[in-house]
């Protein structure tokens, strides 16, 4: 027996120890004294009853509960928000390109809107990233337990609660039910049981869990923008397999949403791979929600309204996402009604830190006039290439790069451009000519007439490339 009070589950079973479980009846009991009541006295009260493995419950039913109006009703409601980004951690192989970025864009777009909607000073907003900007802290647990742990004793039940996690989220071998975002000392993603130094290394929905319902902001939100959706097989790995949420995370996203009221994001690839092949300098999810707070997925007062800003992602994500395979539909669940999260004028629009599409490409191939590479320069062009397609670091020195490269995509990209390099060897010169095909129609063409040294000869034809597909642009 379950009862939730304005959303909030009450944290133990109802029913107790002392019904038995083949009566046709039972009259219980139930200690509200721990409830979060609404500031204004007027509380939903629902009881509903679930089967033994938790999974199918009643339709519930809902009381009215109206108990005095507390001191806080008077306060104007505030924003909390962790947001986080993890793009480093214990071992380099886990190392990703976007969340650390995407949480101070997010963390950015977050504060324009809650300024405009609660004013400034009621905006408190923790960011912990790896990038070491000034402003931010590490994503270590410690440093994650802290952030929930102050906004515990600050906020009331008029208040909002977002929640914005970008990393590696995993589910676990021989667990049900529970979802993992792994912290900047994460080493695996594979989390074998009874293993403490691993599970410290994470933050689990049951622990999300714990904390939402210790806030007493009634209105929370969940954001996870994540890569690794799941523990499975490594052959499941192979981007041209889309992938959907696993059971065992979509079942914990539902068990969060339904304990705390929360209005959750959820959006996972299958695989790094999927997740960084990006021509949009963000990971997907978190560019899908960009664009939506820039304009398209505010009503005409350019309010954030917390459903219309999620179907609007969970489309956008699908569309974008076309062609590079490994990423799902978003999860979008919702409890209760929605509400808006912030404000954004034109001024506040234009500040959200949204990037033009960049041309994408792939698949860089080099023959010589035997039909080899004998210089070995499409290594060296590909490797310069994904070198020159790094992402910035929010705010750090430089630019963003001019174009996204990846050859680890088997069925190609739609839109793509593939630059094809023909070259031959003549007297201690190197004659090669660069063609950029698009869907097999040829966009540029340029011959060079350049030194034979596979290093400066590659440096030279990675630059070409770079200015070719610049100029022909994305599709």
């Amino acid at each position: 027996v379950v009862v939730r009070v304005n959303g909030k589950e009450l944290p133990s079973d109802a029913r107790g120890s002392s019904i038995d479980p083949n009566a046709p009846a039972a009259q219980l009991s139930i200690d509200l004294a721990g409830a979060i009541r609404a500031a204004d006295g007027h509380n939903d009260v629902e009881v509903l009853v679930y089967d033994g493995n938790h999974l199918v419950s009643s339709r519930g039913v809902h009381v009215v509960w109206t108990t005095d109006a507390t001191p806080a009703a008077k306060k104007p409601p505030r924003l909390f928000a962790v947001v986080a980004g993890v793009s480093e951690y214990g071992i380099p192989a886990l190392h990703l390109n976007y969340p650390a970025k995407d949480a101070e864009s997010m963390a950015q777009a977050l504060r324009l809107a809650g300024n405009g909607l609660f004013s400034p000073e009621q905006v408190e907003l923790h960011l912990l990233t790896t990038s070491g900007r000034p402003g931010t802290v590490l994503p270590t647990k410690d440093e994650f337990r802290k952030a929930f742990e102050s906004i515990v004793g600050k906020a009331e039940p008029q208040d909002v609660l977002v929640i914005y996690l970008a990393g590696h989220g995993v589910a676990r071998l021989g667990v049900a039910d529970q979802y993992y975002f792994l912290t900047k000392s994460a080493r695996s993603t594979e989390l074998p049981a009874n293993d403490k130094d691993m599970l410290d290394a994470t933050i689990s929905s049951e622990e999300l869990k714990d904390w939402c319902l210790k806030i007493k902001a009634l209105k929370q939100v969940i954001i996870l923008d994540t890569c690794a959706a799941g523990a499975f097989d490594p052959q499941m790995l192979k981007l041209s397999q889309g992938r959907n949420l696993s059971p065992d995370q979509v079942r914990a996203m539902e068990l969060l949403k339904d304990s705390t009221g929360s209005h959750i994001l959820m959006g996972s690839a299958a695989d790094k791979v999927s997740y960084e092949a990006s021509r949009y300098g963000d990971g997907l999810l978190t560019y899908a929600l960009l664009q939506g707070m820039h304009g398209e997925a505010l009503d005409k007062g350019n309010l954030v309204d917390v459903v219309t800003l999620f179907n609007f992602v969970s489309r956008r994500v699908v569309e974008l996402a076309s062609g590079i395979g490994g990423i799902q539909h978003p999860l979008v669940s919702s409890g209760g009604q929605s509400f808006d999260i912030g404000l954004l004028s034109d001024e506040d629009k234009r500040a959200i830190p949204l990037a033009n599409p960049k041309p994408q490409l792939m698949q860089v191939r080099c023959h010589d006039d035997q039909d080899g590479d004998s210089l070995g320069l499409a290594q060296r062009v590909r490797d310069l290439l994904k070198e020159s397609s790094q992402p910035m670091t929010r705010g750090s020195a430089g630019s963003e790069p001019a174009l996204a490269y990846s050859d680890d995509v088997p069925d190609g990209i739609p839109s793509a451009m593939s630059p094809r390099v023909t070259y031959q060897v003549q007297g201690g010169k190197l004659d090669a000519t660069i063609r950029l095909y698009r869907d097999k129609t040829k966009v540029s063409e340029d011959t060079l007439i350049l030194d034979a040294d596979p290093a400066a000869a590659a440096r030279q034809i990675a630059g070409a490339i770079i200015e070719a597909a610049t100029r022909a642009g994305p599709q």
